[in-house]
């Protein structure tokens, strides 16, 4: 979460995160991941963020739907090699070099990034 541009942190902030800014991030602290237990509600699938509440979409979809991305994930999808695995740190190194020319894929990136490293810990 080190050296991002203030256009990067502006959409940290809409989206909620700001408190997350200027942590030095190699995995998650064990404070914040206690915090994210203690405030997900798992029946209305929602993360209590304060002020906001962040909604975790646990809904299914057709396998051919699925397989079906959206547009603008699509055009997201085609800033990384073409495999069927995008590793975080690939992700982390688009965040970096920050060439967005549309704020969405730094939402995407960012949100990806995020729910990686939650899950992963």
């Amino acid at each position: 979460m080190m050296g991002l541009s203030d256009r990067q942190k502006g959409v940290i902030n809409k989206m909620g995160f700001g408190g997350l800014i200027g942590f030095c991030v190699n995995g998650v602290p064990e404070k914040l991941a206690y915090h994210v237990v203690d405030n997900f509600d798992a029946h209305s699938m929602t993360l209590n963020l304060g002020k906001s509440v962040l909604l975790v979409d646990g809904g299914f979809a057709d396998i051919e739907e699925a397989r079906t991305l959206h547009p603008s994930l699509k055009e997201w999808r085609a800033c990384f090699p073409p495999t069927s695995y995008i590793p975080p740190s690939l992700i982390s190194a688009a965040i970096q070099n920050d060439k967005y020319s549309d704020m969405a894929h730094f939402h995407t990136d960012f949100s990806l990034l995020f729910l990686t490293t939650m899950a992963s810990s």
